[in-house]
């Protein structure tokens, strides 16, 4: 039950990281979009350097699944703001 009493989904607080704005479980924008977004403005502000947490780790700060995670770098990689290397982890690309 929602805090009103009513039947459905009840709300998940947001899982923030950095201190910076958080995902939003109950939003309609898909979870990985969400984190791929947050992570990108942590990338450009600054706020993320160097190595990108492992996906375990953003699954568990954001409460998402590896399979999300794994699709935000995904996005990301696509876009060429970062680059796996095997063994190693997941890295900001060099502009």
């Amino acid at each position: 039950m929602d805090p009103l009493g009513t039947p459905g989904k009840a709300h998940r607080p947001a899982v923030t990281y950095s201190d910076q704005v958080g995902i939003d479980h109950d939003s309609p924008t898909p979870l990985y979009l969400q984190l791929a977004a947050l992570l990108r403005e942590q990338i450009r502000d600054g706020t993320l350097t160097g190595r990108v947490p492992s996906v375990k780790t953003l699954s568990q700060q954001h409460e998402i699944s590896h399979i999300t995670a794994e699709k935000a770098l995904a996005v990301l990689k696509d876009e060429g703001i970062v680059h796996s290397v095997i063994g190693k982890g997941t890295f900001i690309a060099r502009r």
